[in-house]
């Protein structure tokens, strides 16, 4: 569980592990296209905290249903400062805690990160790697968006052509229409 002081240690922690493990992937280039990151939480009353704990670290983008369960998405005030191996400094700014999926067992921490990318089809091309689902080419996830997976040992990333605050932006103006 992480203790909300430490969320920005934590963050960065978990964030500089993820860029370390791109690079060990041959995905250095990649760290700067680091859109967000997620933060799971293992309970509704955990969720609330964590709302509360990060409005006052940033603003809220939106709070939206996915799948049955809200996700709260934030734009840090402060964004956490990684490196890349090339020393390049990256700032990721956005966090998503989506509230835990009724009769899930989710541990609390630092579940994964999202990079947006050009192209998923040239994308998997050039990193033939195995991504979980690869065939999620053809799947539509959140928001109809399509992604692809790869499982390091710090956490998950998720590969998508479009960032979670412009698909905030699109489904805002969808809404007000």
């Amino acid at each position: 569980m992480i203790a909300l002081a430490a969320f920005s240690t934590e963050a960065k922690n978990f964030l500089d592990q993820m860029a370390r493990e791109l690079e060990q992937n041959g995905m250095a280039e990649l760290i700067p296209k680091i859109d967000h990151f997620c933060l799971r939480v293992k309970t509704l009353e955990r969720y609330a905290l964590w709302k509360n704990h990060l409005s006052a670290l940033g603003v809220l983008l939106a709070e939206t249903p996915v799948n049955g369960r809200p996700i709260a998405t934030y734009k840090l005030f402060s964004p956490i400062q990684i490196h890349s191996i090339a020393g390049d400094q990256v700032s990721v700014g956005v966090v998503e805690v989506p509230a835990p999926k009724q009769n899930a067992d989710y541990g609390e921490g630092f579940e994964h990160v999202e990079i947006v990318v050009t192209s998923l089809i040239d994308f998997e091309k050039r990193w033939p790697l195995k991504y979980t689902g690869s065939e999620a080419i053809n799947n539509i996830t959140h928001s109809s968006q399509k992604e692809l997976k790869l499982q390091l040992k710090g956490g998950l990333v998720k590969f998508h052509e479009k960032s979670l605050e412009d698909i905030i932006i699109e489904e805002n103006k969808a809404m007000q229409r």
